[in-house]
C-alpha cells in the first residue's frame, strides 16, 4: 500500500470540530463518497491493528492508523447471510426473515442502506465474492442486492477442494477497480461502493508465495479429522488439506490467506487514493463474522456458537479531516464503545447528510454523545439439522452467553478474560439481568417479517449443502 497522508488523531479532530463550532463555523459538509469494504470469515485478533503479529495485515494496519478503531465491534450473527443482511438493513436478523441459517433472503419490503442512498440520486455499486450473496435469478429484488445500481456477483473462480464457485481477492479488486474506472470517467460524483472479499473463508488455500511466508513447524498438537462439515471437537471435512490433523498448519494457512487478502485490499485502496477519491470520503472496514481456530473445542469453523472469536469483528472508520468522530475515542484513535453492524446504516446516512430511515436499530457512530450503557446483541437460532439456540449480549466490558443445551447464563469480563474462560455471573447479577433483557429483545423483535426462501436449482442446492449452509 502506498504512503497515506497522515490525518490528525480522532481526539484532535474532535477538538478541531469543537473549535470550529465555537467560532461560528458550519458543521462539516456531508461526504461525497462512502467505501464499505468487508471481508469474509476474518476475526479481529488475527490482525496487527488488534495486537497480532505485524506481518499478517500491513495494509489494513496502515489504514487503521488513520482511522477510529473499535475494539468491541460485533456481527449480529455468525453466518454470512443473516450477518450481512442485518448490516444492510440496520435491523435484527429476526426482524427481516433471515434466520436461522442462510436459505432465506431479505424480502423486497425491507428498506436497505443501498436503497436509501440510491433514492437520493447517489450512485450505488457492489462487488461481492461469496456465493451466498449473489443475486437470486428467480428472486432478483430480494436479498442484499436491493438498491444497488450495479451489483457484480460474478464468480470466475473455483474453490480448490470442492470446486465451488467463488471470486478470489485478486479478481475482486480487479472488478472493483473496473467499476471505479467507469465511475471516474462519468465524472466521479457521489457514490456508495460496497466491496466484499471472500478470502480467508476456508478451506485455506492461499497462493504459494503467501503460503511460503507463513510456513512454520507443526507442533505436537493433533485434532481428529471429522467426517461432516461441522467443527465441534474435530476438523471439518471441508477444511481437511492433505489429510493433516495438525491444527497449527491450518492456523498458518489462515494467516497466509489474510495476508493475500490484505495485499489485494491494499491495491484497491491505493488506486482509490491515487485518483483522489479518498478525499471527502468515509471509508468503513469490517468482516461478516470471525472463525474459531480451536477455542472452546471448535476447529476452523463458524456458525456453531456465539463465542467472541466468532462474532467479534474488525471495524474501523476513516473520516475526512474535521469530521465528527465517536466521543469516546482516545488519543490513539481507539474506543472500547460496544458497536454493532447495525450501526453502519445510520452512520452512512449521517455522513452523507441523508434523512434517517425508519425502524433502524443502530446508532450513528458520528454522534458525540453516547448513553452510559450501550448493549449490542447476537443470536444463533436452531435448525432441524444442527446447532442449539444461542443468545449473547455485551456492553463493551461484560458479555453474556447462553445456549439452550445447559441453559446457563454465563458472564465474562472482556478486559480481564477476552477468551471467555471464567464465568463470573454470580458476582454481577444486575449486569446479567440487563444483558439478558437485551438479548431477549433481539429474539422477540417488534414488526418481524418473513423472509423469502431462496429458490434454488438442484445444482445450487448441492452447492449450498457443500458449503455447509443447508438451513
Amino acid at each position: 500500500m502506498g504512503m497515506f497522508t497522515r490525518h490528525p488523531s480522532p481526539c484532535l479532530l474532535a477538538l478541531a470540530l469543537i473549535a470550529s463550532c465555537s467560532s461560528g463555523s458550519a458543521d462539516p459538509a456531508p461526504v461525497e463518497r462512502v467505501f464499505l469494504l468487508s471481508c469474509d470469515t476474518l476475526r479481529a485478533d488475527r490482525l496487527g491493528l488488534y495486537g497480532y503479529g505485524p506481518d499478517v495485515s500491513p495494509n489494513l494496519d496502515a489504514l487503521a492508523a488513520q482511522s477510529t478503531v473499535f475494539e468491541e465491534a460485533y456481527a449480529c450473527a455468525p453466518m454470512t447471510q443473516p450477518a450481512v443482511s442485518a448490516l444492510m438493513s440496520g435491523r435484527f436478523p429476526t426482524e427481516i426473515g433471515v434466520t436461522p441459517g442462510n436459505r432465506s433472503l431479505m424480502p423486497p419490503s425491507i428498506q436497505t442502506l443501498a436503497e436509501s442512498v440510491s433514492e437520493n440520486g447517489i450512485e450505488t455499486a457492489a462487488v461481492v465474492s461469496n456465493y451466498l450473496l449473489r443475486q437470486n435469478q428467480k428472486l432478483p429484488t430480494a436479498g442484499v442486492c436491493q438498491g444497488f445500481d450495479h451489483f457484480d456477483d460474478a464468480m470466475p473462480d473455483r474453490e480448490a477442494i470442492r470446486g465451488l464457485k467463488e471470486r478470489t481477492a485478486g479478481h475482486t479488486t480487479d472488478a472493483a477497480i473496473e467499476w471505479l474506472e467507469g465511475f471516474v470517467e462519468r465524472g466521479a460524483g457521489r457514490c456508495f461502493l460496497w466491496v466484499h472479499y471472500q478470502d480467508p473463508h476456508g478451506p485455506y488455500t492461499p497462493p504459494i508465495e503467501h503460503k511460503q511466508q507463513f510456513d512454520r513447524p507443526a507442533s505436537e498438537e493433533r485434532v481428529e479429522l471429522g467426517t461432516t462439515r461441522f467443527g465441534h471437537h474435530v476438523i471439518p471435512s471441508y477444511q481437511v488439506l492433505g489429510g493433516s490433523d495438525r491444527p497449527e498448519m491450518y492456523r498458518a494457512l489462515y494467516d497466509a490467506e489474510i495476508h493475500f487478502f490484505d495485499e489485494q485490499l491494499g491495491r484497491l485502496v491505493d488506486w482509490i487514493e491515487d485518483k483522489g477519491l479518498l478525499e471527502n470520503s468515509l471509508l468503513i472496514f469490517t468482516a461478516d463474522h470471525g472463525e474459531a481456530l480451536g477455542e472452546h473445542d471448535f476447529w476452523f469453523c463458524h456458525g456453531e456458537s456465539l463465542h467472541r472469536e466468532i462474532v467479534r469483528v474488525p471495524f474501523f472508520m476513516r473520516a475526512p479531516e474535521g469530521f465528527p468522530l465517536p466521543g469516546r475515542a482516545g488519543g490513539d484513535g481507539r474506543t472500547s464503545l460496544a458497536v454493532s453492524h447495525l450501526d453502519v446504516f445510520p452512520t452512512v446516512l449521517d455522513a452523507m447528510g441523508l434523512a434517517q430511515a425508519p425502524a433502524l436499530r443502530g446508532e450513528s457512530l458520528l454522534q458525540q454523545e453516547w448513553p452510559e450503557a450501550r448493549i449490542v446483541t447476537q443470536l444463533l437460532l436452531p435448525s432441524p439439522e444442527r446447532r442449539p439456540k444461542w443468545l449473547a449480549a455485551g456492553d463493551g466490558q461484560f458479555r453474556l452467553l447462553w445456549n439452550d443445551v445447559d441453559k446457563e447464563r454465563r458472564l465474562y469480563d472482556m478486559r480481564a478474560d477476552p477468551g471467555e474462560e471464567h464465568d463470573i455471573a454470580d458476582q454481577y447479577p444486575k449486569r446479567v439481568e440487563a444483558l439478558w433483557s437485551a438479548a431477549r429483545e433481539a429474539l422477540t423483535p417488534r414488526d418481524a417479517l418473513t423472509g423469502n426462501p431462496a429458490e434454488m436449482t438442484p445444482e445450487e442446492q448441492e452447492t449450498l449443502k457443500a458449503l455447509g449452509y443447508t438451513e
